[in-house]
């Protein structure tokens, strides 16, 4: 049995394309006692041959709501099979998504999103439209009485700042569902990270193909001009006691990076990966962190073991662990290699060494809680990515 402290399946997205952005944008509707209006984006952010992940992020152009609820109609023969940061209902091609018990509260000018997995045959087109509690989003805003007052949005904005702060704001989490410490002394990761990529067996050739080159291009990006995705890690900290939700002052924190988190690419063919690889996935990062130099730094080390096609390693799901001798190993299993799946495994790798960060029952960690959330832009490129549980916005963030 692989030693672990978590293991997650996944029902996540293979082969991801470009987003597929339909600026679906809305409203107006008279109200005798407040002000209507929405924007509305509908994005895709993975498809393969039967399937998709989409993202919806919708903005508040009129007064404050306390609930939601988003609709729209498929074209086609779309079904959402997963959906997260929302409940949703489907009858036919007509879909309804209300708000989760965290995600209600949506100001003027704010922001909430959601994003989901859903399946398809032959066209994969956008809804012409999409509603925000009965309001068809135009971009536009009808005035009601009382005017609306502008707040804080309640969805961080994904455009990179060039000064990430760390640390976070000590701002209480106000969801129903929060993640707190467990009470480790080693909990999370408290230096710069390097992340080692290794593509185990002999069956992956000279290269790990397009695998090789989105990972690269996404843990190069990581840590340089400015991206506030690491920034949402740096709120969690490090040997608090049980319980913690908001770190006190003085506590040690995930530190943002202090330059691109990438450490090096092995091409590992030296024999061929089992059908079924299991233990010896560990044994396999033991053998990089050798061939890195990297046995001695292990506390900052973080090693993603690719197997080849045609392997189901580690019971054909991606899963993180930190073994009893201190290797931080992800297991990228065939099938589950984009960086939706290895930015997930890397955030709750920072998060949850040993006894860190997640949800009071143990059962969800901080990108459990979240899902697929469009692309990150990084100074390497644009990466489809997973949203981070932010216990400082009471919600997913892709960016702090």
């Amino acid at each position: 049995m692989i030693p672990q402290l978590l293991r997650h399946k996944r029902a996540l997205l293979l082969a991801p394309l470009a987003p597929l952005a339909a600026g679906l944008v809305a409203v107006t509707t008279t109200s005798a006692s407040a002000a209507t209006g929405c924007q509305a984006t509908y994005s895709v952010t993975s498809q393969w041959n039967v399937g998709f992940g989409a993202s919806v992020s919708i903005t508040n152009l009129g007064s404050p709501v306390s609930s939601w609820k988003v609709a729209w109609t498929f074209p086609g023969n779309q079904q959402v099979t997963q959906l997260w940061n929302g409940t949703v209902s489907q009858s036919g091609q007509s879909v309804t998504v209300t708000n989760a018990s965290y995600n209600g509260s949506v100001g003027t000018n704010a922001s909430v999103s959601f994003g989901f997995n859903g399946s398809y045959s032959g066209t994969n087109s956008a809804p012409s439209a999409i509603s925000f509690n009965g309001v068809t989003c135009t971009g536009t805003v009808t005035p009601g009485s009382p005017s609306p007052t502008p707040t804080h949005s309640t969805s961080p904005s994904p455009s990179p700042s060039a000064t990430p702060s760390g640390g976070g704001n000590g701002t209480p989490c106000h969801a129903s569902t929060c993640v707190q410490y467990n009470g480790g002394s080693n909990g999370v990761i408290t230096q710069s990270p390097k992340v080692y990529l290794v593509f185990y067996g002999s069956q992956w050739g000279s290269s790990g193909g397009a695998t090789q080159t989105q990972n690269e291009g996404f843990f190069k990006g990581l840590g340089t001009g400015g991206e506030r995705w690491s920034n949402v890690l740096t709120q969690y900290c490090n040997a608090v006691p049980a319980g913690t939700q908001t770190c006190p002052p003085g506590a040690v924190h995930i530190p943002y990076p202090s330059s691109s988190v990438f450490g090096g690419t092995w091409i590992d063919t030296s024999q061929p990966a089992p059908a079924a690889p299991g233990d010896d996935l560990i044994t396999e990062a033991r053998a990089a962190a050798g061939h890195f130099g990297a046995s001695g730094a292990l506390s900052r080390s973080i090693f993603i073991i690719f197997s080849p096609a045609g392997t189901s390693a580690g019971g054909g799901y991606s899963w993180h662990t930190t073994t009893s001798d201190g290797y931080n190993v992800i297991n990228a299993a065939y099938g589950e290699q984009n960086t939706i799946v290895t930015s997930h495994e890397y955030a709750e790798t920072m998060t949850d060494v040993n006894a860190g960060w997640t949800t009071a029952d143990k059962t969800s960690e901080v990108a459990d809680l979240c899902g697929p959330d469009g692309n990150l832009n990084l100074t390497t490129g644009s990466f489809p990515v997973t949203s981070i549980w932010s216990n400082q916005d009471s919600g997913c963030a892709i960016a702090d």
